[in-house]
């Protein structure tokens, strides 16, 4: 437990804003371009609403993009999404995962067909 919070707290960490700019704003170009830190921070901007509207599809789009090259808080990200499911994940109001929900949400996550 202790190592997900030391997880979770270095990954929430790492997106504080610089410079007043939004994170999305710091991070769309190299996204686009296919740089996977990019793509996780751009997935952190549509989960925490920071830049753009809070979008938990486009959140979970662009973890896996990231997670797909194999970063690794990405990949973590995205496992908290399918232990949670769609509503703790999009609302967290804490950075520790929730009482697993049901095995038919997890299985609606990892099936998600996105754009």
């Amino acid at each position: 437990m202790k190592k997900h919070l030391f997880i979770l707290f270095l990954l929430f960490a790492v997106v504080a804003n610089t410079m007043g700019q939004s994170l999305y704003d710091q991070h769309i170009d190299a996204a686009n371009r296919g740089d996977s830190k990019a793509q996780f921070f751009i997935a952190m901007a549509y989960l925490r609403g920071d830049g753009v509207t809070k979008d938990i599809v486009q959140s979970i789009s662009w973890f896996r993009k990231s997670a797909d090259q194999g970063y690794v808080n990405s990949q973590a990200m995205l496992g908290i999404a399918y232990y949670e499911g769609e509503k703790d994940f999009s609302n967290r109001k804490s950075q520790t995962p929730t009482v697993a929900l049901s095995d038919d949400l997890a299985d609606k996550w990892k099936n998600l067909k996105l754009k």
